[in-house]
Formats: C-alpha cells, structure tokens, sequence
C-alpha cells in the first residue's frame, strides 16, 4: 500500500490533493517512512498516520500536517514555512535546526517540543499549550495566542508587539522587560502574573482579570483597562498617561466595580511628576502660611499646568514639602520641570529670607491671627454641623500589644501607664484623629496616609525600645463617623475599619502590615521607607471576602 502513495506523492501536489479530495475516507499510513529531502510543498497530508516518519531535510512549506499523527517524526532541517500543524500530535517530534516561520499550530500541546529554531512571528498558536514553557527572548511579534493555556509560562525580555493572547489563561506568568505594544489581551486570566517593566502602550486589557498582577515600571500609556479586576495589583512607577478605564474593581471577588469619568483613572492613580522643596531643620509657619502663594505663582508661570501639595514630610534635619504637577498642560514634561525648578529656587530663597526679618514674620503673624478671628469660629459650627453621620476617606491603624494578658497584676497598672504615656505624643506629632484606646489596643484613623504610615512605624519603634511587643495593621477607604452618646467619643465603621483589624491579627510582632492602597497612596515615603510585598491568608472572614482567602499586602519597613 506504501508503494501506492509513494507513486502518488511523485506526482506533485496538485495531483496528490486531487486525489485525496476523491477519496476522502482513505486512511492514509506514511509511518517510518523515509521521505528524506522530499519536495512535499503544498501537500495535504491532513489526518496521515506520519509515525517515525523521516522528514530530514524535506520542503513541507504550506504543506498541511493538521490532525496528523506525527510522533517521533523527525523534521531536521526541514523546511516549514506556512505549514499547517493545527491541532497535530507531536509527542517526541524533532525539528532540530529546521526552518520554521510563518507555521500554524492550533490546539497544540507544545510543552515538550524544542522550539529554539521556531521563527514565531506572526505564527498562529490559537488553543496551544505552552504552561511552564520558557519563552524567554523570542520574537512573537503578531502571534496569535487566543485561548491559550499559558499558566506559569515565562516570557521575559520577549517581542510580543500586536500579539492577540484574548481569552488565554496567563496566570503566574512572567512578561518582565517584554515589548506588549499594541498587543490583545482582552479577557485573559492573568492572576498574579508578572508585567514589571513592560512597554505595553496601546495595548488592549479589556474586561481581564488583573488580581494581584505587578506592573511595577510598566508603561501603560494610551493602553485600555475598561471593566477590568484590578485587586492587590502592584503600580511603583507605573506610567499611565491617557489610559482608558470606564470602570475597574477592585475587591477580591470582582463583583463591585468603580466607575471613571474620562482621565479620572489617570489623574487618581497614575504616579505625578513632583516638584521637592527642602526647609533646614524644620518647616516653619511663615513658610507654610505662604505655600499656597508658591503654589499660585507656579502655577501661573507656566498657563495650562495644575499643580498641587502631595506631601510635608520631617525628616532629620529638614522638612521636604511635595509638589505634585497633576496635568503637564501642552508643555513637554522635562522642558515643564525644568523650568519650574529654576522659579521655585527664586521664590524659595525669598521663603527663607523671612527667617531673618523679624518685622515681616511679625506683619504675617498678625495677618494670619485677624484670619482666624474672622473664619475660624464658622469654621468650627460647620465641623459640628457635619460631625453626624459623616463618611470620609481616611486611613486606619489598629495596634494590639502581644502576651498583655500574661503580665503580671502588680505590673499591669505601671505598664499601661507607660504604654499610654509613649503612644501620646506620637498620636499628637503625627495628628492621628478619633484615637481611642481600649486596654492593651489602639485605634485611630488620619487624613494623610504618609503620615499614618510614619505614625506606625514610629510606635513600632518607640515601643519595641520600651521592651513592648506589638503588631500593626493599616488600610484606606470610606470611614463612617458617628457621635456615640454613651461614651462621648466617635465611633468609626466601615470595611477600611474591619480590614485594618484583620491585618493586625495576620502580623507577626515588630510588623507594620499594610494594604495596596495604603501603599499606592504613600508612594511619597518610598525614599525612607521599603514596602515589602507580602502575601497572608485571612483567618478570619471581613466584608466580601471569605476565611483562608489569600490576599496581597505590604510590609513597612525603615
């Protein structure tokens, strides 16, 4: 029967395909044979039982393997440009030092095969499976990639420019340093997946689920994020600049979505240019009373540019306030910082000055007194009219001391007094509001998350000294406030609230463990301070999310 297709086969494709179109129930049995240096171009060999076969240096360009069963097939050196191995079996197969481009493998299981000398530009992989497999540097420019089982595969420093992965399953994989231009990736699964340093501009992330994903250093300009899940995902960094997102979630279980009017995405999340101010020794009220004049002249130097304060930071010999530039205008961004540096040196120096003009300081003061004596006492009538029922966007802290309940009764009293007389003027220098201690605990909440997060760190560190052994949690959301009759203090609820509580408990003592947002909002410390990134199983249900839930959380670290 071989000698029969082989005799078929000389006769060229057009006579082959012919005949196999008119006998299409033929089985056609090619195993072990030898078809060496063959011209089989433009063959149909759909379906063939191609088992052994020797394909050593044969031309198989635009041939049709598809459905074949080619195990153990050996193609070194062959020529399959274009070919067709949709969905073919390859277990064992070797293509050593062929030449493969442009070639279409549908549904493959490719976890096993060497793909070094695979040219994959453009190549169709739609359905194949590659977990595990170490792509690392290869050209995938324009693949299609669609419904791929990509889980754990590594990709890193890879050209993946207009490549379409929609639908593929991306979990745990790792896309560090790759170029993801233009590329697809609408509805894929990419949990925790890796994307740090990526140009990924123009790319399409459309309704993905993105939980846990790091896209430190990662360019996401013009790129779209409509409908996506976006819990626990890392940003240091990350360039956002007119991306598109119409709506994201992000809680764990992607069931509450948050909606963006156009630019809102950007403008709350993505990483402002800043301006840095330094004051020696300490920032003082003159100097802060005429900020928001600095502010004004900046602003009115370069028309079109919107800055604002980020952040005042104390730090060991000197105060560093933060200008963040919010929108560039029509200025280009390098050419825009470097010429509000050289007004803010100006109009810093005339800051300082007042230092020394001891008349001047005086003539602010009392303008600054006649200021308070106008508004301030209307100012306060309205804080009490909305004191009630009032919710406001504020960051938690909890603090609970390990082993209290093991200390001795005739010290008890003596180390809780110490205990509280330590917390006090931390509290107070780092203006943590609606404090409230309840024996061996501490709850209280701030305006700023930079300051909550130096707050922490500082009661980790005053306290670890004073012998005490404690744990911290932080997180950030909608606080509602209430005036509670009873005790005469407010009371605080709310998820941000919970959330804090259960962080605490997962620390281990001398941790302060905080959540992505407390985090993303704090990036202005990441000079002084690292954020470990750490994950931990909840032990105990809060809001949406269920007990052992694994979550993404940071650790602050001096």
């Amino acid at each position: 029967m071989k000698t029969q297709y082989f005799d078929q086969l000389k006769q060229g494709a057009l006579a082959w395909n012919q005949w196999r179109a008119d006998n299409p129930d033929l089985q056609i049995d090619l195993s072990r044979s030898k078809l060496t240096s063959m011209d089989l171009s433009g063959f149909d060999l759909s379906g063939c039982r191609l088992v052994a076969a020797d394909f050593i240096d044969a031309n198989l360009q635009n041939a049709n393997l598809s459905g074949a069963d080619c195990r153990r097939a050996r193609f070194i050196a062959a020529r399959l440009k274009g070919t067709k191995l949709d969905h073919a079996v390859l277990e064992g197969a070797d293509f050593l030092t062929a030449v493969v481009a442009n070639i279409s493998m549908v549904g493959l299981d490719l976890r096993s095969i060497n793909l070094t000398s695979f040219d994959l530009k453009h190549a169709c992989l739609n359905g194949v499976n590659l977990q595990g497999v170490d792509l690392s540097g290869f050209n995938l420019l324009g693949s299609q990639l669609k419904n791929a089982q990509m889980a754990n595969a590594r990709l890193v420093g890879c050209n993946l420019s207009g490549t379409d992965f929609s639908g593929s399953d991306l979990s745990n994989a790792q896309f560090d340093k790759s170029n993801l231009k233009n590329a697809h990736l609408l509805k894929v699964t990419a949990c925790s997946a890796s994307f740090q340093s990526v140009n990924a501009e123009n790319a399409n992330f459309a309704e993905a689920d993105l939980r846990l994903v790091n896209f430190t250093q990662a360019k996401l300009d013009n790129a779209i994020l409509n409908d996506t899940l976006l819990s626990g995902i890392q940003t240091q960094r990350w360039s956002i600049k007119k991306i598109q997102c119409n709506s994201c979630s992000w809680d764990q279980k992607g069931k509450e979505f948050e909606r963006f009017n156009k630019g809102n995405f950007e403008r709350l999340y993505g990483d402002s240019l800043t301006l840095s101010i330094s004051y020696p020794n300490c920032i003082q009220l003159a100097e802060l009373a005429t900020l928001p004049f600095l502010v004004e002249h900046l602003t009115a130097s370069q028309w079109g540019c919107h800055i604002q304060l980020e952040s005042i930071l104390h730090l060991p010999g000197h105060s560093e306030v933060s200008l963040a530039i919010t929108d560039t205008g029509d200025f280009e961004p390098s050419e825009l910082l470097t010429a509000l540096k050289q007004e803010i040196e100006q109009l810093h120096l005339a800051q300082l000055e007042l230092r020394g003009d001891r008349k001047l300081k005086q003539d602010l003061k009392a303008a600054l007194s006649n200021l308070k004596e106008q508004f301030w006492p209307r100012m306060l009538e309205l804080a009490a009219e909305h004191q009630a029922n009032q919710q406001r966007q504020l960051t938690v802290l909890f603090m609970d001391l390990k082993d209290f309940s093991k200390w001795p009764d005739v010290e008890m009293s003596s180390r809780l007094e110490l205990f509280r007389g330590l917390l006090k003027p931390i509290l107070t220098r780092w203006q943590a509001v609606y404090p409230n201690m309840e024996g061996d605990s501490l709850r209280a909440a701030f305006y700023n998350p930079s300051l909550a997060v130096q707050c922490g760190l500082m009661i980790q560190k005053v306290l670890t000294a004073a012998g005490f052994h404690l744990r911290v949690g932080m997180d950030m959301g909608p606080v509602q406030i209430s005036h509670n009759d009873v005790t005469g203090i407010a009371d605080l609820g709310g998820n941000a609230l919970n959330f804090a509580a259960r962080l605490e408990t997962l620390a281990q003592p001398g941790e302060v463990l905080l959540t992505e947002r407390v985090r993303h909002f704090s990036a202005a410390l990441e000079s002084t301070v690292q954020f470990v990134s750490r994950k931990v199983t909840l032990n105990k249900a809060v809001g949406e999310l269920e007990a052992g839930t694994l979550i993404n959380c940071y650790q602050a670290v001096v």
